[in-house]
């Protein structure tokens, strides 16, 4: 057995105010959702098949896991079963599936953990589009990668499995992609679409695909644009809410089930503020802090308690703080201004981060701020089963066990099975713990490891 100097960890404990969140951004993919704190760490949940999660593993997390340990992570954006995200620094990183060059690191290999894309420095902006990934850099460049079926809008079909810049532009401002589509702003506020055109989401009045980049109008005064699944969405400077494309399940807000192929204004409201495009449902914020959402509602993806498909925005509870929003596959994510993270629909594998707990909520659920900013060794502490019911099992392996001890506390750091001493395998009664995320702590003077636990 390794003595227990080997095993010697850090895992910084934080006293949480019940009142006080930790939150500064958050990004839904297909069904994974990946955060960053306000102390600069990363976190994610969610299916991991691919090591969407980041976490070294291939295996689903039902409640946040902090992913590595830096504390420098900017922005982030997750789609379909893979993450990109940007440092401080402006280096760029990625992880999850591969299978089509989309990560940028030169193979097809998944990756289940953050890997550095090249050696560039000046990343503005990164966006994962499902299939292939887009970002701009500081000097206003567009760059692209991963699959090119008219992807880029370089009038190519070749598919990159590196970054490459796509014209010789450097006017870029925003862009926002899909898998059949991209939408972006130039810094002149003109709006330029490429790639499928099926139901008319590139908004120049046809359904012809185009493989280079198209105008869109010849307005000026464009704020930002979403792409959605197969349908686009965007705001002008003057608040107005604009849509065009499928329109199916009533993703663009306008009352019908009809698609449109160019830009029509939803409503004759002045006061949008954000706007995001999931596959089949919209979220948007006012610029009173107010929360909105319409389309597809099959999985308490809008938020509003129903189910109900809405054709037209409809106000997501009475909150007037809502600040940040990204609509996912089949679930919703949101920040509110006090910094804590909300969640509802679909939770086929976790994406809601609630620990397993529902199979979906019709309504915004906080996640808490986890306490703990590392949870390891993975290998030298096993909990099973876990989730558990009545008992769970605590198994300390490949170290001496003499000296520890454990602690039980929920996600705000309160102990709720007392510090005692740690048998090699010790059986932990847990009927007085309410259905939750919990976190099991194994200690000595010089040792200490964290893990977390689900009570069913």
């Amino acid at each position: 057995m390794r003595s227990m100097y080997i095993l010697t960890v850090t895992c910084f404990f934080f006293t949480v105010n019940t009142q006080a969140q930790c939150w500064q951004q958050i990004t839904a993919g297909d069904e994974h959702t990946v955060a960053i704190k306000s102390d600069g760490t990363l976190w994610a949940w969610g299916l991991n098949i691919h090591g969407q999660v980041g976490d070294g593993t291939n295996t689903d997390k039902y409640a946040p896991v902090q992913i590595d340990t830096a504390h420098n992570w900017q922005q982030i954006d997750a789609e379909l079963e893979y993450t990109v995200a940007l440092k401080s620094n402006g280096s760029l990183w990625a992880w999850g599936a591969n299978n089509s060059g989309q990560l940028g690191n030169g193979t097809k290999a998944d990756q289940y953990a953050p890997i550095r894309i090249g050696a560039d420095t000046d990343w503005q902006k990164v966006i994962a589009g499902g299939s292939h990934t887009v970002a701009i850099k500081n000097n206003g460049s567009l760059w692209a990668w991963g699959t090119n079926s008219g992807f880029y809008g370089d009038g190519s079909h070749v598919s990159q499995y590196v970054p490459v810049q796509i014209g010789i532009e450097t006017n870029w401002q925003q862009v926002s992609a899909t898998y059949p589509h991209t939408v972006a702003i130039k810094r002149d506020g003109t709006l330029w679409s490429w790639g499928w055109n099926t139901a008319g989401q590139l908004g120049d009045g046809t359904e012809v695909d185009s493989d280079t980049t198209v105008q869109i109008g010849v307005d000026t005064d464009w704020k930002q644009a979403k792409a959605g699944g197969e349908y686009s969405v965007a705001i002008k400077n003057d608040g107005t809410l604009w849509a065009w494309g499928a329109n199916n399940f009533g993703q663009l807000g306008k009352g019908t089930y009809i698609k449109q192929n160019v830009p029509v204004q939803i409503g004759a409201d002045r006061n949008w503020q954000a706007v995001s495009a999931g596959v089949y449902h919209t979220l948007a914020l006012k610029t009173d802090g107010t929360l909105w959402a319409w389309g597809n509602n099959m999985n308490g993806e809008l938020g509003d308690g129903t189910g109900n498909r809405r054709q037209k925005p409809v106000q997501i509870g009475a909150a007037s703080n809502w600040q940040q929003i990204d609509a996912g596959g089949f679930h919703s994510t949101a920040l509110k201004s006090d910094g804590s993270i909300w969640v509802w629909g679909a939770n086929y594998n976790g994406q809601l981060g609630d620990g397993g707990l529902s199979g979906g909520r019709g309504k915004p659920y906080k996640i808490f701020c986890p306490v703990y900013s590392s949870l390891y060794p993975e290998n030298d502490l096993q909990l099973f089963p876990n989730p558990a019911q009545q008992e769970i099992t605590v198994q300390a392996t490949n170290f001496n066990i003499g000296g520890l001890t454990f602690e039980v506390t929920n996600m705000l750091g309160q102990s709720v099975i007392p510090r005692q001493e740690l048998s090699p395998i010790q059986r932990v009664n847990l009927n007085n713990l309410g259905q939750g995320v919990y976190f099991m702590i194994v200690r000595n003077y010089e040792v200490q490891i964290v893990k977390e636990f689900v009570k069913l």
